[in-house]
């Protein structure tokens, strides 16, 4: 797989756009390291000019955000999961 198959950007903001009420509880998103590899990738140049991916310095811990939800890297999620319908 390339980071180009799939464009995780715009499905991520089409997830977020589908929850009635985002911010009602703690929304996170979670990812493994190559799926979070991938969408780095896809939006370096984005980050570059001020883009939707960003990170803060949480406790001197970096936190990656996307539209402004916090990513949680977990190596226990694989490529092989089941897609959820």
């Amino acid at each position: 797989a390339e980071a180009s198959d799939a464009d995780l950007s715009k499905l991520m903001l089409r997830l977020v756009g589908r929850i009635r009420d985002i911010y009602a509880g703690n929304p996170v998103w979670y990812m493994n390291r190559t799926v979070f590899e991938y969408l780095t990738v896809q939006r370096r140049t984005d980050v570059l000019n001020g883009g939707q991916l960003g990170y803060t310095d949480v406790d001197g811990r970096r936190t990656y955000f996307f539209h402004g939800i916090p990513i949680r890297i977990s190596d226990q999620l694989t490529e092989a999961e089941a897609t959820i319908s």
